[in-house]
């Protein structure tokens, strides 16, 4: 591929290629990592000591590219088609190859500063500008642009883990039983962290995929069924880091697609006694022991152990409640003694 000859392109520094690297052009589905840089140019040339209007430099995280996925500013990925790893290179690109910029760069911004947009609609958009006075005047009056680009590194299709961003839908579908399967394997290893992450990312994709579907349909009914063992595996993730009250709610998330479901009770029961709350632990083990009654003799030995527990509870209580009684009797009778003295 070729850069449109009016784009003009300097090397300030040669990269480096190793033997595994892939040359450029770089197929579909290559990930591509760059710092860049972007001046306005002006009549007087590109002032590469001025202010910048944007460097990833100066941002948590370079930028990222995906080959093919068609980026809202294409002329980006030709240049990176005519860079390899290690190179920098500077980029004259004469303003109607990027009229999306301004948009670019807020969408940019934001990400970096963790920021989203309220804007919905367009002719809103254009009328009250795009939040940033620098690029809403690059809105009103585009002008050429000079990207200074460092490609940091080249990564070929399969060869790094992708963002759910970037999956088909089949892709996503795909994923959730190797996600599971995975999370599975790092809680046994006592990776809970780890675990959790597997699972979110898992429940995310469906409920992705659910979005897309009519809410009472077959298919979303499917996928919502397949959320139930990826919310009780996160929730008892979140059990493992005493997270209980997080884990509570993905309980009862678990229980509203699944009213029948014994771990959900059975868990949340756990939960609900971990924090003291004994009324609703004991419905909870109720219901899971309605629904199985083999758990009747691990029932019984948690009914025993709340049992102790609120005993203890009860014993710490009635001490300080003592001890709080006998400190106020003592500042009374001192206080008594002290007016008698006086009175004397």
């Amino acid at each position: 591929m070729k850069l449109p000859a009016d784009v003009a392109k300097t090397i300030l520094a040669e990269g480096r290629l190793g033997p595994k690297d892939l040359l450029p052009p770089y197929p579909d589905g290559t990930k591509v990592d760059f710092n860049f840089k972007t001046c306005i140019v002006t009549d007087e040339g590109v002032d590469v000591e001025g202010p910048a209007l944007d460097d990833t430099r100066c941002m948590a995280q370079p930028m990222t590219l995906i080959i093919g996925k068609q980026f809202k500013m294409p002329v980006w990925e030709l240049m990176v088609h005519t860079m390899i790893p290690g190179q920098v290179a500077r980029f004259v690109v004469p303003k109607h190859y990027v009229t999306s910029y301004p948009m670019v760069s807020k969408a940019i911004r934001e990400s970096a500063s963790g920021e989203r947009s309220h804007t919905h609609h367009c002719c809103g958009m254009m009328s009250q500008g795009i939040g940033f006075p620098d690029l809403d005047k690059l809105m009103q009056a585009p002008q050429d642009l000079s990207f200074l680009f460092e490609l940091l590194s080249v990564s070929p299709p399969g060869g790094y883990e992708r963002e759910t961003w970037q999956l088909t839908e089949s892709e996503k579908l795909a994923s959730v039983p190797l996600l599971q399967t995975e999370g599975n394997a790092l809680f046994s290893g006592g990776d809970f962290r780890g675990a959790e992450r597997k699972y979110f990312t898992a429940i995310s994709h469906l409920e992705q995929l659910i979005l897309k579907e009519h809410p009472s349909s077959s298919e979303a009914k499917e996928l919502e069924s397949q959320k139930v063992p990826l919310l009780l595996n996160y929730a008892l993730c979140l059990m493992k880091r005493d997270e209980v009250y997080e884990a509570i709610t993905h309980l009862d998330t678990a229980l509203k697609l699944q009213p029948d479901n014994v771990k959900g009770y059975f868990r949340r029961g756990q939960c609900h006694q971990s924090v003291g709350d004994y009324r609703e632990a004991r419905s909870d083990f109720a219901q899971a022991l309605q629904l199985d009654p083999s758990l009747h003799g691990t029932v019984a030995t948690l009914e025993q152990q709340m049992v102790a527990e609120q005993r203890r509870r009860d014993e710490v209580d009635k001490n300080k409640y003592k001890r709080i009684f006998q400190e106020e009797l003592a500042e009374n009778k001192g206080a008594n003694n002290n007016n008698n003295s006086n009175n004397n």
